[in-house]
């Protein structure tokens, strides 16, 4: 009886360490910014959660959880629409095309995508917010 508790104690460790496996966070830096109007149409963003955001100088930096089997496997692109809202200060419209060949494996796995803003600056001002799908609220970034 004593073996058979230990082997089933054995299993549940192993079974758990499993079950933590992929719950680290992989930090891509200098993914893709894009500016496309078609692209930014075409985009579904129901695969992925974006877990956290912030701006640190002219960098996004995303957290975002899916599912999938490879963190390597996952690539990500900053695409944004090319529209500016009149505004002040301007808004840009983005969102985050995911492409992940396994979106369907039963692991969640958590990543870290970060991204230059550059290219969303906006000529004679000196802020713009980025209203990127998957957030409740813009993004103000200054440079």
């Amino acid at each position: 009886m004593k073996t058979v508790k230990t082997f089933a104690m054995l299993l549940l460790l192993t079974g758990c360490v499993a079950c933590n496996k992929g719950l680290g966070t992989d930090t891509f830096v200098d993914s893709e910014t894009v500016i496309n109007s078609r692209l930014y149409s075409g985009i579904s963003t129901e695969y992925y959660t974006i877990e956290g955001s912030k701006i640190e100088g002219d960098k996004l930096v995303l957290k975002i959880t899916t599912g999938g089997c490879s963190a390597e496997a996952v690539t990500a692109r900053l695409v944004d629409s090319g529209k500016i809202a009149e505004s002040y200060p301007p808004q840009r419209f983005a969102r985050i095309e995911l492409k992940n060949p396994t979106p369907d494996c039963k692991m969640l796995i958590t990543l870290e995508y970060v991204f230059d803003l550059k290219p969303l600056q906006v000529a004679n001002v000196k802020k713009v917010t980025i209203n990127l799908d998957g957030l409740k609220k813009g993004l103000l970034y200054q440079y």
